[in-house]
């Protein structure tokens, strides 16, 4: 099934999850008080209308009716500020599904326009870029469906969550690059080596044994690793150890290079996964969502099991405290911020959105009282200074007002300058402190899925973590040792047959094979470093195998990476090519 058919089939899904979020936020268990998060009756209407604006929309794209559509827009971007939400990624993928699946009607006009909401709907996502490469690609525009692919790429780093996943799986691209470079360095090695090997390995056995038998034990235990299990594996763990010998320095220290990579690759792996494992959990990327503002249908399911992970974790609080605040509920966030208090009674943000709900109320001292406290807690704070400047002067207090805001310049003057010009019905601002603790958040789930260890266990997981870095070195040892043992009787020299050292194929196979020249002369640093830009672009287009997948609501899909790759590897082919007539000429 195409891409394009798996979305559609997604819609509906989607637009229907979206009139069940006030019914969803009310049956959370776990979260504020009475165990359901409990949602105001403004609150309420805003999420019918966003649902019943979303609906409507819908229906007005499928009809081609633009100006009921755009007014139904409006209703639903209406409705999300309210919420104190900015994006509605559900829908703007939705509107990308419909805007692909009329490009493959051939109604490009339509498709446009659902793009445009996309956008307006969730801004600045790569996804709205993905489909809009999709759709210049069922277009014919192919240089468009490229740049847009590529600008979608560019946008995911202004996202810190999807640029973490994607600067892990950089990482796991250099680790494959590096393991099958290594792979491919060995079996270099073997080919250009092994007739001496053999050689060698056979006259040794010979001095003790029968011919025959010191044939068929060199056959062993040269082939033989390939009839165990995983017997690639062990055929290079022999064959590696076997070949220090006959490297030159710099092969050498290559060798152990590897040796000490392939020790080093599962503990890497083993972070990777662990931190992977927490920032990819629903848990975890509810926090980043509340940060940017994005209402999407499992948000209340999430932040339930976030709070079912961590029951007694304050910052978990002060964020829930920050949404009902967001969401306007006051009753319910002024009990949470009041046990965030119990635990930090020093929270500058928590004092300072308490000052806010008894502004709102109308009790200008106690208004006054707890942002006196914040700024007391937090001497930097320009939100605290301005609340209390604003208290003060709705207590009539117009001196205590003008030294506050003075203390709120100072800190940070322009901002308090863009709040004096604004003409907001409540003037106090509120601070999303929570936000700050994101990382303690992330620290806090990580431990959770970390089992309390006694001492000795802890001893002894160290051991086992660090067991593939001890067999690492021990083959170290073993090949330094396999040397001197042998050293006294000599090494053969390997050699290419006369015949074939100018020939045709050697000559080709220079230019294709990289690293066969270097290696050819002993010089393993070059030889193992010119396997690395062509390994690179090769093993890229398959990084679904090895790779972690962003979270992305709408795939990019391979094109530009397989583009990348195959562009990519004729150029370093071509260099190749010109770099070798003029080595000849």
């Amino acid at each position: 099934m195409s891409l394009q058919k798996v979305w559609l089939r997604r819609v509906a899904g989607l637009l229907l999850s979206l009139p069940a979020l006030p019914m969803l936020a009310q049956g959370v268990p776990g979260l504020g008080q009475g165990g359901g998060m409990e949602l105001t009756p403004p609150v309420l209407r805003s999420l019918r209308q966003l649902s019943e604006g979303a609906i409507q929309w819908n229906k007005a794209f499928l009809q081609d009716d633009r100006e009921v559509a755009r007014g139904e827009l409006d209703r639903v971007l209406g409705a999300a500020e309210r919420l104190g939400m900015k994006s509605l990624p559900d829908l703007s993928l939705s509107a990308v599904a419909l805007g692909v699946e009329a490009a493959e009607s051939g109604d490009f006009s339509r498709a446009v326009w659902a793009l445009e909401a996309a956008e307006e709907l969730d801004p600045e996502r790569p996804e709205t870029l993905f489909g809009s490469s999709l759709v210049a690609r069922l277009k014919g525009s192919y240089v468009r469906s490229l740049t847009d692919s590529l600008r979608g790429y560019v946008r995911l780093f202004r996202f810190p969550f999807e640029r973490g996943i994607f600067l892990v799986d950089l990482i796991l691209w250099g680790l494959v690059t590096l393991a099958v470079a290594s792979i491919l360095f060995l079996l270099l090695e073997m080919a250009l080596k092994g007739q001496a090997v053999g050689l060698d390995l056979q006259e040794l056995l010979a001095r003790i044994l029968p011919t025959w038998i010191a044939f068929v034990l060199t056959a062993l235990i040269l082939v033989g690793p390939l009839a165990l299990p995983n017997g690639l594996f062990w055929l290079l763990l022999v064959w590696s150890v076997i070949l220090w010998g006959y490297g030159s320095i710099q092969e050498r220290l290559v060798l152990i290079a590897i040796w000490l990579f392939f020790g080093a690759v599962p503990l890497v792996l083993e972070q990777a996964e662990r931190q992977l494992s927490v920032v990819t959990s629903p848990a975890y990327q509810v926090t980043h969502n509340l940060r940017d503002g994005r209402l999407y249908g499992r948000l209340f399911t999430d932040l339930a099991v976030l709070n079912t992970i961590l029951p007694r974790s304050v910052a978990v609080k002060h964020l829930e405290g920050d949404l009902h605040a967001r969401l306007d509920q006051w009753d319910q966030a002024r009990s949470i911020y009041s046990e965030v208090l119990e635990s930090e009674a020093d929270n500058a943000a928590v004092l300072n959105n308490l000052g806010v709900y008894f502004f709102i109320h109308g009790d200008n001292g106690g208004a006054a009282r707890h942002f006196e406290r914040a700024t007391s807690a937090d001497l930097e704070s320009p939100t605290a200074f301005f609340n209390l400047s604003q208290a003060y002067s709705a207590s009539y207090l117009y001196k205590d007002a003008r030294r506050a805001l003075r203390e709120a310049q100072r800190v940070d003057a322009e901002t308090v300058s863009a709040w004096i010009r604004q003409d907001e019905k409540v003037p106090v601002r509120l601070v999303q402190g929570s936000f700050d603790r994101l990382p303690e958040i992330r620290e806090q789930l990580r431990q959770s899925r970390e089992r309390p260890e006694t001492t000795g266990s802890t001893r002894l997981q160290w051991v086992r973590r660090g067991m593939s870095l001890i067999i690492a070195a021990g083959l170290v040892l073993m090949a330094l040792a396999l040397h001197l043992a042998r050293r006294g009787f000599g090494y053969s020299e390997p050699m290419m047959p006369r015949s074939q050292r100018s020939s045709g194929l050697v000559q080709l196979l220079k230019i294709l094979v990289p690293g066969l020249a270097s290696a050819s002369e002993g010089r393993g640093f070059a030889a193992y470093l010119a396997f690395l830009p062509p390994v690179a672009l090769l093993v890229l287009p398959f990084s679904k195998y090895w790779g972690v997948r962003i979270p992305w609501g709408f795939d990019p899909g391979g094109t530009l990476v397989w583009v990348a790759a195959t562009l990519g590897l004729v150029v370093i082919l071509l260099v190749r090519l010109l770099r070798y007539r003029s080595l000849e000429a």
